[in-house]
Formats: structure tokens, sequence, C-alpha cells
């Protein structure tokens, strides 16, 4: 069974490579099958199909090389680790989104249409995506091109293209950046540590800290001009265990999951069950579990200097959320927030108990 399907991404020299070994090996003594799905351009450009250089082909049509060789990569050991009884994990070396990062969005788009996909799906289909910042950008003496022949950017390109992939990820609901902090084994520390957090026993934890921001036009504006736009709809079922599935739409296409968690004080949640399921499994739980109250929001994903922030807006606010990493306590909130006040750990501004209060509303305004 497939215990995590994780992909590790990242500009130019950022530490992959070496991230992947100590992972599957760090994995496989605690017990679990690893299958590491290699990258496909390194694979191509050092059979010499490449987008540069002498007899160079065409970026798309490169790209469209790389896609068709990940997706069957990742199907492959897919179908294996289903087929097993023991806890199997997947290490995508790059996932099927780092192709936006080369060829532009309407391009990407106009792929995935090719192969029946959406940017959608393809988020939805990785558990975790972890994003190692290129060396290029915070430890620039460690910037090489020796240890691998399939790269040719310089120190700017590898930060352009760095940021480029940030961009193309920062839509996925469980996205992590590890930037150049500490020693090289401070980073792969932090990689390793975000892997054990997910696949923890008995809990994942997430820790994350909540701001109410003031709503006004200019805000929703550069929102709208520079971040990952979301439809999310979260409905909740009755009982002690917080339970809910959410929907969300990306240019009109649906992703479906469930949760199971329990909600602590100063921002902590223990995760007891996450996972994608189809749209049969949705109504199927609906009709079982019995919806208590629901939500709908927009959520504006953006990255900017290295760190990954949720906007939540909804119809009479919105709610920054900021993970809490060993990097950024100190939390750098971006010029274009007005922030009145820090909710984290306050009940009333949980996405449950603001459903709740929506449905007595409703049910308040139908009695008038």
């Amino acid at each position: 069974m497939i215990a995590l399907k994780v992909v590790l991404t990242g500009g130019p020299c950022a530490g992959k490579s070496t991230g992947i070994s100590k992972v599957s090996k760090h994995l496989r003594e605690l017990g679990y099958t690893v299958y590491i799905a290699h990258e496909s351009a390194t694979k191509l450009i050092n059979q010499g199909i490449k987008p540069f250089g002498n007899n160079k082909i065409d970026m798309l049509t490169f790209q469209e090389m790389v896609l068709n060789q990940q997706m069957a990569m990742e199907k492959i050991y897919e179908l294996v680790a289903k087929s097993k009884d023991e806890k199997c994990v997947i290490i995508c070396d790059r996932g099927i989104m780092d192709n936006a990062s080369f060829i532009g969005k309407d391009d990407f788009d106009d792929l995935l249409k090719r192969y029946h996909l959406s940017v959608n799906k393809v988020l939805s289909s990785y558990d975790m995506v972890i994003h190692l910042v290129t060396t290029a950008d915070g430890a620039i003496e460690n910037y090489t091109l020796l240890n691998n022949q399939a790269r040719s950017e310089n120190a700017e390109e590898a930060r352009e293209q760095d940021m480029r992939l940030r961009k193309c990820w920062s839509g996925h609901n469980n996205m992590k950046i590890v930037g150049n902090y500490g020693d090289f084994d401070d980073k792969m520390d932090k990689v390793i540590s975000y892997i054990d957090n997910y696949l923890g026993i008995p809990d994942t934890m997430r820790v994350q800290r909540k701001f109410l921001v003031e709503k006004n036009d200019e805000l929703l504006n550069y929102l709208e001009g520079n971040a990952q736009k979301i439809v999310i709809k979260n409905i909740y079922f009755k009982g002690d265990v917080e339970k809910r599935v959410k929907i969300t739409n990306i240019d009109g296409d649906l992703c479906y999951y469930y949760t199971e968690q329990i909600k602590g004080s100063n921002g902590v949640s223990s995760i007891i069950k996450e996972k994608v399921i189809n749209e049969n499994d949705f109504y199927r739980l609906i009709s079982k579990e019995g919806v208590y109250d629901s939500i709908q929001k927009i959520r504006y994903a953006i990255i900017c200097d290295k760190q990954k922030y949720q906007v939540d807006v909804y119809d009479d606010m919105v709610i920054l959320e900021v993970d809490v990493t060993l990097q950024d306590i100190d939390i750098k909130v971006l010029d274009e927030f007005n922030i009145l006040k820090e909710v984290t750990g306050e009940d009333d501004y949980l996405n449950v108990n603001l459903a709740r209060k929506r449905e007595m509303a409703m049910v308040k305004k139908k009695k008038l």
C-alpha cells in the first residue's frame, strides 16, 4: 500500500539527489519499502535529447517527452506499491508540475489537456511536495555545475528557475519549503523531519499561525494578479472528532479530500487521517455520515521570500495562514497585508466554527 507519495523539487544544485538518498535510507531503516522515480529530464538529457546546445529540440516537445516518461514511471510504482501489503513510499525526483516552470502556464495547460489532465488533478496526485531552495540563493559558495552534466544554469538563472518552481507548486495543499539555513546537514534533517511528521504514528502534527487581515480592494487585486486561486468548500460531519471533506476547484476542475483531525491550542492540529478521495467516495460519505455544517472560501496561495502564505477570503473577512517552521519562527508578513490581529488558536476563527455560525445565521434568516 502507498503510505506516502512525495515530490522533492527545487532549483539547480539544491540537494535533491543527496536528499533522496538520505530519505530513502532513513525510511528503509524504519521498515518502509521505498521506490524512487528518478528525474525524467536528466535521463533524456544524458541520452542526448536536449532543449539546449547543439542539435537541440523545441522546449515544448522536450517537456512533452518528460511528461510522458514521468507519468509512466509514477504509474508503474503506484501499481507495484498498491499490490503490496507492506508500507510503501514513492519518492519523485521532481514531479509533473515542474514542467510548467519551463514552458509557461498556457502551454502547460494545453499539454495537460492532451492527456486529459488538469493542474488540480496533478497536484492532488501527490501527498506532499518538498521544495529545496537552490544553493544559489543563500549558500552561493556551494553552488556548482560540476556534479550534474545536465545542469547548465548560472547562479542568477538558478535563482530564477527556483522561484518559478515555487510558484508552480504553490497550489499544493501540503507544500513545504526548505531554505539554506544552517549547514547542509540541517537542510537534510529538515526534509526528513517533514516526511517523518507526515508518517508519524499515531499523529501528524500541523502548526500554523493565523492572522485576521483587513479586506480591501487593493489586497484582493494584488492576490488576483500574484497568487494561485483555489475555490474551497469544507463540509463537516457530526462526531467528536472533526471529520470533513474538502472540495477544491482550480479553473473548474474538482478534487476531493477526506480529513480527520483533532484541533488543539496554539494552532496545533493532530491529523488522524488525510487522503484524496474520488467523487463516488465523496457522495457515499455525504449520505453515510450526515452533514453538520459547510463553508466556502476562496484561497490564494502565494510564495514570497521562501515562505508560503495561504490567504482565505470569506464574505466578511480575510484570514492569513502561515506554516511555522524552524527557520521562520518570526513570521514575515507581506506589505500588502494590513494585519488587524493574530487569531492563532482562537476558536471563533476555526473553519468548523465559522461554518457553524454561517449555518445558524442562515436558519435565523429563513425564520424571519
